[in-house]
């Protein structure tokens, strides 16, 4: 499991920098960035599986508050971080991953993507079955 997490952060952590040489930003912690990014899909992918289980069951796992939610979730963020810092843990991702990522570059992307679009695909189903919840409030 953590070997698709490693996959997907070096992913967005090459986009990282190949948006910053295109535009000839120096980007500062891009690190950061990626693991802002990833808490955020990570968020909205536990929202959609909370808010479609509850769909399913026929009552609202989440709570109505989105200052609730927002708190529910912060831990996140936090658990990204660590992910990627602890012990300098994103040194040993990308030297693992640098050296092979001309090979795995297609499959390592099409991931990514699919991460992505299928982190939309759920949400926006999560928002027309969940019609009454607090998103649309």
């Amino acid at each position: 499991m953590l070997k698709v997490y490693d996959r997907i952060y070096y992913t967005f952590y090459r986009l990282t920098l190949k948006v910053a040489d295109m535009f000839e930003i120096e980007r500062e912690t891009p690190r950061a960035e990626v693991a802002l990014t990833l808490s955020l899909l990570t968020g909205i992918n536990i929202i959609t599986i909370l808010g479609l289980l509850g769909a399913l069951l026929g009552k609202p796992i989440l709570p109505e508050e989105k200052i609730h939610v927002m708190m529910i979730l912060s831990p996140i963020v936090a658990l990204n971080f660590l992910l990627i810092f602890y012990k300098k843990r994103y040194k040993k991702t990308e030297d693992n991953f640098s050296s092979a990522w001309n090979n795995e570059k297609k499959g390592n992307i099409l991931l990514t993507i699919f991460y992505m679009l299928s982190t939309i695909i759920f949400f926006c189903l999560l928002i027309h079955y969940r019609k009454n919840h607090a998103i649309h409030k």
